[in-house]
């Protein structure tokens, strides 16, 4: 029951949630039968989605499923996601989870992208614990398949669930998130959302490491060998 911030003016700041949006778009295609399991496949569309520059080789695969454009961090997948989800059910939804300001105003495949929808990292982290704790109206394997495609690391001691979004804000501000929570058999479950903001916002994997040297510094996770809490 306890809630720790660092800077808590930011922390209860709405942005935009780019990628971190996939763990709402990827529940309600769950729960309204557009994705039936983790390994529903779509192909890639160039008509719809050409290639840009900045894109990584990865999403360059003719076909991805639900676990592996989560893990990969798949755009142009969740953009035919939300397409195939529609307006209606997807405003429908984000009201009943209570996500951020809701407002999915301009193109269905890109509100969370640019902007129309916001939310803070208080939001992120009091929508993960209704998630996980069976509070959002959704069905248990929704949530189970969904769990399962989130995780980050599975250890004997704790299990990670997590997505990083990278975007860029209203004003121009390039941020990073990394929002999941941590499992422990002797724990109770710590949520956490990490959000940075400006030039050098490190990339993902840096972003991963950072967030668990925070969380051992909580005592939540192990100490990494060689460091100190």
């Amino acid at each position: 029951g306890r809630l720790r911030r660092a800077n808590p003016r930011l922390a209860a700041t709405r942005v935009l949630p780019a990628s971190t949006f996939k763990i709402p778009n990827a529940l309600i295609a769950l729960e309204t039968g557009v994705a039936p399991d983790a390994d529903f496949t779509l192909p890639w569309d160039s008509t719809k989605a050409p290639r840009q520059p900045w894109w990584p080789q990865t999403w360059l695969a003719p076909t991805q499923t639900l676990r592996s454009a989560i893990r990969i961090s798949n755009v142009p997948y969740f953009q035919e996601i939300a397409r195939r989800v529609g307006r209606r059910r997807m405003q429908t939804y984000l009201h009943r989870f209570g996500y951020g300001n809701q407002r999915i105003t301009g193109p269905i495949d890109r509100f969370w992208l640019d902007n129309a929808l916001l939310i803070s990292a208080d939001e992120q982290v009091a929508f993960l614990r209704r998630l996980h704790t069976g509070k959002l109206g959704v069905k248990p394997r929704s949530t189970a398949i969904l769990e399962d495609i989130l995780t980050l690391e599975r250890t004997p001691e704790y299990v990670l669930r997590g997505k990083t979004g990278t975007g860029t804000t209203a004003s121009d501000r390039p941020i990073g998130w990394l929002v999941g929570y941590v499992e422990r058999p002797d724990w109770a479950v710590t949520y956490f959302a990490l959000q940075m903001q400006g030039d050098g916002v490190p990339a993902t994997p840096e972003r991963v490491a950072l967030t668990k040297r925070l969380l051992a510094a909580l005592g939540v996770l192990p100490v990494v060998e060689g460091e100190t809490r």
